[in-house]
C-alpha cells in the first residue's frame, strides 16, 4: 500500500464549469495540493466544451458523466504525470467507483454527487450501501481524500446510512 501514499485525490463542486470564478479557484488548489486526480462535480456543461481547459491544467479524462442540461455532471480527471493505473468499477448518473493501482498496491474510491432530488437519495444510498458490499471483499484500503485545505483519512469504509 506504501506504493500509493503519494496518491491524492481533490473532489470539487464546481456549481458549472463555465464558471471563471470557479475555474479560477480550482486552479488555485491544484497548485497548492498537486493532486493525482480530480474529480469535478455538479459541471453543467459538456465535457467537449471544455476540454482543453483540463488539458491545460495538465489533466485527462478517465471517465466522464454529462450533466443532464444543467443538473449534475461528474468529470474524473487524472494528472498527465501520475504513474497509476486506473479502471473504472462502477457508474451511474451520481458516482463513479474506480481502483487505482501502482505496482501491487491498489484501492478503490467512489466519488459522488448526491441527487438534489431527496425523493432520490434513499435509492442512492442503498445502491452505495450494495456497491460497498460488493467492494468489501477488496478490503477498502486507506486512502486520502483533500477537499477544500481539510484533510480526511479514512481507514474503513464509511458507516452504513440509516
Amino acid at each position: 500500500m506504501e506504493a500509493l501514499l503519494d496518491t491524492s485525490i481533490l473532489s470539487w463542486n464546481i456549481r458549472g464549469a463555465q464558471n471563471s470564478n470557479g475555474k479560477r479557484q480550482l486552479k488555485d488548489m491544484i497548485r497548492k495540493h498537486r493532486p493525482s486526480f480530480l474529480a469535478t462535480l455538479e459541471t453543467h456543461v459538456p465535457y467537449a466544451r471544455l476540454s482543453t481547459f483540463s488539458t491545460n491544467i495538465g489533466y485527462t479524462p478517465e471517465h466522464i458523466i454529462e450533466a443532464n442540461g444543467h443538473s449534475g455532471g461528474i468529470w474524473l480527471l487524472k494528472h498527465t504525470a501520475a504513474a497509476t493505473t486506473t479502471s473504472i468499477t462502477d457508474y451511474n448518473q451520481y458516482s463513479i467507483t474506480f481502483t487505482i493501482s501502482l505496482g501491487g498496491a491498489n484501492t478503490t474510491c467512489t466519488c459522488v454527487y448526491a441527487s438534489p432530488n431527496p425523493t432520490l437519495r434513499t435509492a442512492f444510498w442503498n445502491y452505495l450501501s450494495n456497491l460497498n458490499h460488493a467492494i468489501i471483499g477488496q478490503s477498502m484500503r486507506r486512502f486520502t481524500c483533500k477537499a477544500r485545505s481539510q484533510f480526511r483519512r479514512w481507514s474503513q469504509p464509511p458507516p452504513e446510512p440509516p
